[in-house]
């Protein structure tokens, strides 16, 4: 999973390759701009 950190934006993805991708496309690949997540995120669905 990738979110943007106001989440409004992101989605669900098969791997977490493809997650990097999709976040580094959207960040323009900058250092420091993807943090990853040491642990799960919870997830909300409202």
């Amino acid at each position: 999973m990738a979110v943007e950190a106001g989440g409004r934006a992101g989605g669900i993805f098969r791997s977490r390759q493809d997650a990097i991708r999709y976040a580094c496309l959207e960040t323009g690949c900058r250092p420091g701009d993807v943090p990853l997540a040491a642990g799960p995120i919870p997830l909300r669905l409202s």
